[in-house]
């Protein structure tokens, strides 16, 4: 009877889950709205960003319902209404991760600012693409920006002497008026909190041990630099308890909570996405409040837990 069950589970169940997942998937895609390149660019109108600022865009392309035009018609609404009308310059991140940071670091692969592509998702690729587009040069954590700011931050990335830190794009951050924009994208999955790592005085070491990783990268002018990088310790603890692990929805909504109520994150439709919007260096300012009350994107789900209850009920 034993036996005949492993077989039916065996035979059986994976084909029932494959046709679950389709029909589930066939219903979602049946749910989502048409949203086309100009309905975008009014909704991104209405967000109140100051003029000549800059705008970190993370963003989910299916979040936004059923674009036409594809991502290709994201980028253009972003240039369109942020770039052109607004006056400011949008920064998006072209990561390209093999796995993890640790596995492209140590891989040695060489990166061309040029060439290698990004697999972070449809917006940054096509993002990247954009004939108005610049690229820092990183092997894993590159962004391209579109503006009159987009030298100025993506210019010295390489020569940063860190992954996040000040000179780097997302350390440009704190020196001029800028904002976070969540495009359909959930507040878990944000490099900016990573800043904290490389500024500040981090009360964890997250950086492998066996790091930093010497890597070759090739500028926009194919001139090849050695850099030496750390890279994020893969597995163990820090992946159980950071920010981005599906497990980790108390320690989300903690910092979602605290952002909500002390840096003034606000909400907005954007296509069929619920989108949020943050001043980066209020966003800074609050995260490192809350690294000095011993929460960090690396929390436990318990400890996470508890200080909502004690100071966010």
């Amino acid at each position: 009877m034993r036996r005949l069950t492993r077989i039916v589970k065996t035979i059986v169940v994976p084909p029932v889950r494959y046709l679950q997942g389709r029909r589930r998937a066939a219903e979602l895609e049946r749910q989502m709205v048409a949203v086309g390149r100009d309905a975008l660019a009014s909704a991104l109108g209405k967000l109140p960003i100051a003029r000549d600022s800059v705008v970190l865009v993370h963003s989910s392309l299916k979040s936004l319902g059923f674009v036409e035009g594809g991502a290709q018609s994201v980028v253009e609404a972003l240039h369109e209404q942020l770039v052109v009308a607004g006056g400011s310059t949008v920064l998006v991140p072209t990561y390209s991760i093999d796995g993890n940071m640790y596995t492209t670091l140590k891989s040695g692969r060489t990166f061309d600012v040029r060439e290698t592509s990004s697999n972070l998702g449809a917006i940054p690729e096509a993002f990247r693409r954009h004939p108005r587009a610049l690229r820092s040069v990183h092997p894993s954590h590159s962004f391209a920006a579109i503006g009159s700011k987009a030298d100025w931050l993506t210019a010295n990335h390489h020569l940063a002497g860190s992954n996040f830190g000040l000179g780097t794009p997302m350390g440009r951050l704190l020196e001029t008026q800028s904002y976070l924009l969540g495009l359909g994208s959930d507040i878990g999955h944000v490099t900016f909190y990573h800043c904290l790592e490389d500024i500040e005085k981090f009360p964890l070491n997250v950086y492998a041990d066996d790091g930093p990783f010497a890597v070759v990268c090739v500028d926009r002018g194919g001139v090849a630099h050695r850099l030496l990088l750390p890279a994020h310790a893969p597995g163990g603890e820090f992946k159980v308890h950071r920010i981005d692990d599906p497990r980790s929805v108390a320690l989300r909504a903690l910092f979602l909570r605290w952002l909500e109520r002390y840096a003034d994150l606000t909400w907005h439709n954007i296509g069929q996405a619920r989108c949020w919007l943050v001043d980066a260096r209020k966003m800074y300012r609050e995260i490192k409040n809350l690294m000095g009350k011993n929460i960090t994107v690396y929390t436990s789900q318990k400890d996470a837990e508890e200080f909502m209850r004690a100071n966010l009920s």
